[in-house]
């Protein structure tokens, strides 16, 4: 049954070229621009959601009241390790303060580049794969550096860079640093971005002094037993450093952690926290993806609804042959589901095609070969629904018509075809005006933001 559907589908689809290829073009548009959409929302959401441990990693974040921010202090990671049974393990990071790049060079190659203080601990805890080297012991001593694939090869090209010595310049001086270890770039999906990785007790090697608690320029990670209670230990980090730092004023001082999963999205307002998301712009695009499938499947119901007056023949002979409603209304949701699934291969062209220029407006590198077989079928699920939900009416309506008022093509059907069209354009009208208006208070809201 259903292969004698999807044959008469087939054939009416073809029968029916330009109304077809309208129905087919605009829904592969309106489809092309929610799959991109999608595919930015799901990076966004996806930041640091690959670690091992995800759902226990935290940073630690310190201030008064309603002011808070990342940077803490060198003690206070390896403090909360020892003293708090609810810490697995616990690690710092930071950009090397004083610039945003350092000068690098190896023999006649030099660069600038993104490099972060961190220890070993780190790479326990963050679920960064190693290239080249041991992730346990990736740090042979305070002079060891950690490249990623794309500097290794910029400086060593094809050849191993494990214990090669290259100048960085930092702090006012030229060191020398051991290559010990090569990282596969890191995901775009992570908070974290960096080139280069040195130990923090190269710091200390330089007669640098920064092991104080008043000294806030790290921020701080922990590992969290599963089922901690956070708030109940936001309050013992706040003991903890009252308990080594001997100052006035602390009375004031206030801790939280947030996750790393909401690193990238929910910390707009923590200072010295370059995070580059905004929860609310995932909700207006959220929105803006679905009021675009809305508008695509009243934009099908009307060509449907308005098109239907010439099947009013078909219709009625298949009536009077002994065709039944609920026949008919699965015949012309078959028609429904296969234009629309045809739309959805365009779509993903289209998606494809477009995806470089995306990327370059988005700031992203978005890959339809990065996306989830879960992705996939909630996509397939979408189409399916889209298609229920656009050709179930324009079904109803034309089987609902009587044989005999089919042949002589009477008035009445086509007036109620007609008030209903008008619903639907005035509404998928307002839908529009409303996805204009929020694209241009995004846009105004994006280009604040960047030049600021």
């Amino acid at each position: 049954m259903l292969k004698n559907y999807f044959k008469i589908s087939l054939r009416n689809i073809k029968r029916h070229k330009i109304y077809s290829i309208i129905n087919i073009v605009g829904l592969a548009v309106e489809m092309t621009v929610f799959l991109l959409i999608s595919f930015y929302v799901l990076n966004e959401l996806s930041y640091d959601r690959f670690h091992k441990d995800t759902g226990s990693i935290y940073l630690v974040l310190r201030g008064e009241n309603d002011f808070l921010m990342a940077p803490t202090s060198k003690l206070l990671a390896p403090a909360l390790k020892t003293e708090l049974p609810e810490v697995i393990n616990s690690t710092c990071f930071s950009k090397v303060p004083g610039t945003e790049k350092l000068l690098v060079r190896y023999g006649a190659k030099h660069f600038e580049e993104d490099i972060s203080l961190t220890d070993s601990d780190f790479f326990k805890i963050f679920s960064f794969s190693f290239k080249e080297g041991n992730p346990d012991k990736a740090f042979e001593g305070p002079n060891s550096l950690l490249l990623t694939e794309t500097a290794a090869k910029k400086y060593f090209g094809s050849r191993s860079p494990l214990g090669e010595t290259v100048q960085v310049y930092m702090f006012g001086r030229k060191v020398d640093m051991k290559v010990t270890g090569v990282l596969e770039d890191l995901p775009s999906n992570t908070h974290f971005y960096s080139d280069m990785f040195i130990h923090y007790d190269l710091v200390r090697s330089l007669g640098l002094d920064w092991d104080r608690w008043d000294n806030q320029i790290l921020k701080s990670y922990i590992l969290v037993q599963d089922g901690s209670d956070i708030h109940s230990l936001s309050n013992k980090i706040r003991e903890i450093e009252i308990k080594y730092h001997k100052s006035a004023g602390l009375e004031k001082l206030t801790y939280d952690l947030l996750s790393v999963t909401k690193i990238h999205l929910y910390s707009s307002n923590i200072k010295f926290l370059s995070a580059t998301g905004d929860i609310k712009y995932i909700y207006i695009f959220s929105v803006a993806a679905f009021i675009i499938l809305l508008i695509a499947g009243i934009n099908y119901m009307n060509l449907s609804t308005a098109f239907s007056l010439k099947r009013t023949k078909e219709v009625g002979v298949r009536k009077v042959v002994g065709a039944s409603r609920s026949s008919l209304v699965r015949q012309f949701l078959g028609e429904t589901v296969v234009l629309t699934f045809v739309s959805l291969i365009l779509a993903v062209f289209l998606a494809q095609f477009f995806l470089p220029a995306f990327n370059q407006v988005s700031g992203k590198s978005l890959s339809l070969l990065n996306f989830s077989p879960v992705f996939v079928l909630g996509v397939l699920l979408i189409v399916l629904i889209i298609s229920i939900f656009s050709g179930f009416y324009p079904a109803l309506f034309l089987s609902a018509f009587k044989p005999v008022a089919l042949m002589k093509i009477k008035s009445t059907p086509k007036m109620k075809g007609v008030l209903i069209r008008k619903g639907l354009l005035l509404f998928q009208f307002s839908l529009s005006i409303i996805l204009i208006i929020s694209t241009l208070v995004v846009y105004n809201q994006l280009f604040f933001v960047r030049n600021t």
